[in-house]
């Protein structure tokens, strides 16, 4: 399927800020992935409030549901924990979790919904599981956040997050530090 992305839609600006964060942040999530997130941002852009959101509470009954409604709820937590990962990471100080939190719990419920008999894209849920840092790391390009070190730090080493590597890389972390995880 071949996107053709013409005027200035919501959708096509939204297709521009992923493809130059994707750019930017040096990830290819291919052609699947891009739309999934494209039309992830502007459903989530409708529901004004996900900051109230306890995940770990909506993964545990999303796992309990079946069917249909099973399936919707854990898109739903994959979702929302790409959406606090990627673009709310200030949401990790305030609901008091590390920083890799929302990407293991994100990358749990894709993962979840792609061994489920009753879903139909079992092969897209298991890409987003693979690339959610990936994700994560193209949201966190687009809106451009700057992390205290520590938090870059953590956030690097619980995920392997190429944006919290390049963001210590460039404040000039100590090279011991960052080569730390490198030798174990």
């Amino acid at each position: 399927m071949k996107t053709i992305i013409t005027g200035p839609s919501l959708t096509s600006q939204w297709y521009k800020f992923v493809k130059e964060a994707e750019h930017a942040s040096k990830h290819n999530l291919g052609e699947d992935l891009q739309n999934y997130l494209v039309f992830m941002l502007i459903r989530f852009m409708k529901k004004s409030e996900i900051t109230g959101s306890v995940m770990a509470t909506e993964y545990l009954r999303g796992s309990f549901e079946v069917g249909h409604a099973r399936s919707a709820k854990l898109q739903e937590v994959g979702d929302k924990c790409l959406l606090f990962s990627g673009f709310f990471p200030e949401q990790t100080e305030k609901k008091r979790v590390s920083p890799g939190y929302f990407v293991s719990l994100g990358k749990s419920a894709y993962f979840e919904l792609s061994n489920s008999r009753s879903s139909k894209n079992k092969e897209l849920y298991f890409e987003l599981s693979k690339k959610f840092i990936n994700l994560t790391d193209i949201l966190l390009t687009m809106r451009k956040v700057n992390f205290e070190p520590l938090f870059a730090f953590s956030l690097w080493m619980e995920t392997n997050s190429r944006y919290a590597y390049n963001l210590l890389r460039k404040n000039d972390a100590s090279p011991t530090i960052l080569n730390s995880k490198i030798s174990h």
